[in-house]
């Protein structure tokens, strides 16, 4: 049987420690909540893993010095391993939903709709898409009914405000339809 060479706790806390305060600062310098940058955010989770290993590592230095328990190492080490891969999965399946270009979570087609009339008096917004990029950037496609007389250039400024403003919508591309309005039920299955 090997003889495993024992674990140096007092050169181990050090380095840890160190690869903690550093983790720390990166941390601050990455900065920033914006939870819809999957570039930030993979970088933060990077970090915050780092963190997490230099972290273990010194409690584990500390139960090794102090109790004798070498396998803190390895059974922290696993804990964390974990807390990353359930935060990577998150990463993950948010990544694959933007690339998907589903609709953000936190926005409503119909809402935006139903705030677009409400709003600037257009009646019959529909064939409304909704998605995000990797940046966070919103996009939008939709076609909104105007009546016939109306000025489609004062029509596309309303939107647009209505999207920038309510929704974080800073890109639409807007298809005016001039001619009746569609109503009810023909407005309601497009939106979708």
């Amino acid at each position: 049987m090997s003889a495993p060479t024992p674990i140096q706790s007092c050169l181990t806390l050090t380095v840890a420690v160190a690869g903690l305060l550093v983790n720390a600062l990166v941390l601050r310098v990455i900065g920033g909540h914006d939870h819809d940058d999957v570039n930030t955010a993979s970088a933060r989770l990077h970090v915050l893993g780092d963190m997490l290993v230099s972290l273990a590592a010194v409690a584990a230095a500390l139960l090794i010095r102090y109790f004798g328990w070498p396998a803190a190492d390895p059974a922290l080490s696993i804990f964390v391993a974990l807390l990353i891969l359930g935060n990577a999965w998150n990463l993950l399946r948010h990544s694959a939903h933007i690339l998907l270009e589903g609709t953000p979570e936190d926005v409503h087609v119909a809402d935006v709709a139903g705030t677009i009339e409400r709003e600037t008096g257009i009646a019959g917004v529909h064939h409304v898409h909704i998605w995000q990029i990797a940046g966070g950037q919103r996009i939008a496609t939709l076609h909104a009914r105007v009546a016939r007389d109306a000025e489609s250039g004062m029509a596309l400024v309303a939107i647009e405000q209505v999207l920038r403003e309510r929704f974080g919508i800073a890109h639409a591309t807007i298809q005016i339809e001039q001619g009746e309005h569609c109503a009810g039920e023909e407005c309601r299955r497009h939106r979708q």
